[in-house]
């Protein structure tokens, strides 16, 4: 039988005319078909070609869906899409472009996110109005265009381009796709650091891309049974069994392939994917040493985020809550409480010490942006039937019951630089489609800080104490990531298993 012949729309005029502005959706459709064809057709040139189209659309056409749900469900339905075209883009060794659509497609949910609900609550000053403007002119341009010609396209594209142009640029990064190419990543990277970016299915394949000032190299790894490898991991830790055979397996499998690359590092970056959020990497063990006794650690949610970051500020005042009184004895931290004394102490006049009744909810949201650095040290809840409901538990008062939920967290006055949650399970967040984190973390790094350390597992007071002392004892004259490193090695000897030591992680800054 002789194989099909593809004809190729010439510029996909006739479908463009015909279905972008009516029907979006089966647009984008027809692209990824006729790029699958073309792929088997062996033109990946043509093939690639449709799958951008496809994304394009895909990243116009979120507006039309209402709801946080439904907008990161469609963008999740069309993450093949950006696999397939990362895939073809690296199969052909085009190994910067399938790093920048890497970074386009983990953009994705968050942005949906947050630009369906405008903001979690009530805004002030002049970036409400320009963020409901935005969002008027985006839905706009992803409606049907009753004039159905491009001079009526191109219209509703320049008043959201205006639209747009009036946000601020964190407020702008955050509604729009607008990452980083490979350029400006590797700019953003300081000497001796390399950034190591997964992306996969989840299932057989993984990529790695390994970035640092000069070069971009990609990897190819075996993703068959990593998500129980990492379940696995993180049970014998919770259950203080032996851990170090399958942390070194998982390191083999996911540093081996460049060690040579990584081995003189100053400072790892890692954009995990999928299951990858749920790893300690610090643990990961190369025969002779934790990952953490080689370098400093720090994860980013995606690369692009180097450019929205704020620089950590030396100095700024401290605002401490510790052991807020939740109303049950049985849920009492008297070490997190020792822990604020201390750590408020530390920093003399420069800190607020808020404790029990006091360690309120209603605090921290009118305190919040009078501190440049925040240290709560409570109960954190992680839900992952509900991960916009996940929340810190502070003391409840007649303003506010005493959740601080994520929701209320994007929507918090941070002045803060720097964020510790040393509390239980507040690193984590739910996958989402699109490998978007939503959690306690990604809550405060909108809200503004520059960097947070937060949790993957509930963790003792005993230990907390000790490593969080540590932290602001080498913080006060070393990088975040740094003071972070050396703490959990000053509580790796005198608590071993990393159930202790390794639950903290660093996101943002260093």
């Amino acid at each position: 039988m002789d194989s099909p012949v593809i004809c190729p729309i010439p510029h996909g005029r006739l479908v463009e005319d015909r279905l972008a502005p009516q029907n979006p959706n089966l647009l984008i459709a027809v692209h990824h078909d006729l790029g699958r064809l073309a792929e088997r057709a062996g033109d990946a040139s043509l093939a690639i070609d449709h799958y951008r189209k496809a994304i394009r659309l895909v990243e116009q056409s979120r507006a039309t869906f209402s709801g946080e749900s439904a907008r990161i469900g469609f963008v999740g339905d069309k993450e093949v899409i950006y696999r397939d075209l990362v895939r073809l883009l690296s199969e052909g060794g085009r190994v910067e472009e399938a790093l920048e659509f890497t970074e386009r497609a983990k953009a994705r949910a968050l942005v949906d996110l947050l630009a369906s609900r405008e903001r979690f609550g009530p805004q002030e000053g002049d970036e409400a109005p320009r963020l409901a403007e935005f969002i008027r002119a985006d839905e706009l341009l992803a409606q049907p265009s009753p004039a159905r010609t491009e001079s009526e396209f191109a219209r509703r594209r320049g008043q959201r381009t205006t639209a747009l142009a009036k946000l601020s640029a964190a407020t702008r990064a955050l509604v729009t796709v607008e990452t980083l190419e490979a350029a400006g990543i590797r700019r953003a990277l300081d000497e001796g650091e390399v950034l190591i970016e997964y992306y996969g299915d989840g299932d057989s394949s993984l990529l790695a891309f390994v970035v640092d000032r000069d070069n971009v190299e990609l990897h190819r790894l075996d993703a068959e049974g990593l998500r129980e490898d990492v379940a696995e991991l993180r049970a014998v830790i919770a259950e203080l069994e032996e851990w170090e055979e399958i942390a070194v397996a998982l390191h083999e499998r996911l540093l081996g392939p460049f060690a040579a690359r990584i081995a003189t590092a100053e400072r790892l970056t890692i954009v995990p994917h999928g299951a990858l959020h749920y790893l300690p990497f610090n643990v990961l063990h190369d025969g002779e040493r934790t990952l953490i006794e080689r370098t400093s650690l720090r994860l980013l949610p995606s690369a692009s985020v180097l450019a929205l970051l704020g620089e950590p500020q030396a100095g700024g005042s401290l605002l401490v809550l510790g052991n807020p009184d939740l109303g049950d004895p049985s849920m009492d931290l008297p070490g997190a409480e020792e822990e604020a004394r201390v750590i408020a102490a530390m920093a003399g006049t420069d800190a607020t010490l808020r404790l029990r009744a006091s360690a309120t909810e209603s605090y921290i949201k009118r305190a919040a942006r009078n501190h440049g650095a925040l240290h709560l040290a409570s109960h954190g809840e992680f839900r992952p039937e509900a991960p916009l409901a996940s929340r810190l538990l502070l003391a409840p008062d007649r303003e506010d019951d005493g959740y601080l939920t994520v929701p209320e967290i994007y929507d918090l006055e941070l002045a803060a630089e720097r964020v510790v949650l040393s509390a239980c399970e507040t690193g984590l967040g739910e996958v989402a489609n699109g490998d978007d984190v939503i959690g306690l973390t990604r809550g405060f790094l909108y809200a503004g800080a520059a960097s947070v350390v937060a949790s993957l597992w509930p963790v003792s007071d005993a230990a907390t104490q000790l490593l969080m002392t540590r932290y602001y004892e080498f913080g006060s004259d070393e990088d975040v990531a740094e003071a972070l490193r050396r703490a959990q090695l000053a509580t790796m000897e005198r608590f071993p298993h990393p159930s202790d030591w390794a639950a903290f992680q660093l996101t943002g800054q260093p």
